[in-house]
């Protein structure tokens, strides 16, 4: 007859092998992981879709063949997984990278990206219109963030810039009809500004930039890159990117050469006096 000290303390055994089996099994797996990717993007879906179908199966097989304690197994392998799924998003977080949207439209889209707006605005773009069309939403942000002391920026495209035109042609648009709408973005602002004397600076720069930046409450920045003469551009990704915490050089994380970038534009920018070119 059979000690059911013993077997109890071999069921026991079992399960604690079985957890650090799929432990290194998962981490094993993960590192692999890492030899491939770089040139395969495949391998990233197909690497979380192993994991979730392990840890499945590994569930199954424990409750079935060793019943005893499987809701400690369950446990210990849901946080095994739970750490593989953390260490994936942590490389992420840790220079900054928060989220992305596969496109704008779907994602932290223009009106969402306003009624962040608490504290600060600070736009780089073509002539902000996507945002100056929500005007509620516009108008309410630009009021959160008014301080007599720290400036709503932006920094946008010259309406009367040729620039406009080309791009209008690309689009199969009328050839003035970017540069209206550059003036009509700038009429709002011209109007927050003078009307209701709001805190805003805007500075028209030299060359058109490869890219769009929005910070949020000097916390947040969101940044999309232009496709010119391709729609509006509310199909294209964006990426969502957290400024250093306080434990963190600020040269650890994506938001310091954004940043760079925009304070060193602004910097070799010209100067609006909201009146000039929108008559």
């Amino acid at each position: 007859m059979s000690d059911p000290n013993s077997s109890r303390i071999s069921d026991v055994l079992v399960g604690v092998l079985s957890n650090v089996a799929f432990f290194f099994l998962c981490v094993g797996v993960r590192h692999a992981r890492t030899r491939f990717e770089r040139s395969r993007r495949i391998v990233r879906e197909a690497f979380i879709a192993f994991l979730g179908i392990m840890y499945l199966l590994a569930n199954l097989l424990y409750q079935r063949y060793v019943p005893f304690r499987f809701d400690v197994f369950f446990l210990l392998s849901s946080f095994v997984i739970a750490w593989v799924v953390l260490a994936e998003l942590y490389q992420f977080w840790r220079i900054g990278l928060m989220g992305a949207d596969k496109t704008i439209a779907d994602g932290l889209g223009f009106r969402k990206s306003l009624d962040l707006c608490t504290n600060s605005l600070e736009f780089m773009g073509v002539a902000a219109s996507k945002l100056t069309a929500e005007r509620t939403a516009f108008e309410k942000a630009i009021f959160r963030c008014h301080r007599e002391n720290k400036p709503i920026r932006f920094l946008l495209c010259d309406p009367s810039s040729n620039e406009l035109i080309k791009m209008a042609r690309q689009a199969s648009k009328p050839e003035k009809e970017y540069q209206e709408n550059a003036k009509k973005s700038l009429r709002v602002l011209a109007e927050m500004k003078l009307s209701r004397e709001r805190n805003i600076e805007v500075r028209f720069y030299k060359a058109l930039p490869l890219f769009r930046l929005m910070f949020i409450n000097d916390v947040l920045c969101l940044t999309s890159h232009y496709v010119f003469g391709e729609g509006d551009g509310s199909q294209l990704p964006q990426l969502h990117v957290r400024k250093p915490t306080s434990t963190q050089r600020d040269v650890e994380t994506l938001y310091h050469p954004f940043r760079m970038y925009f304070e060193r534009l602004w910097q070799d920018s010209t100067p609006w006096d909201f009146r000039e070119g929108i008559e």
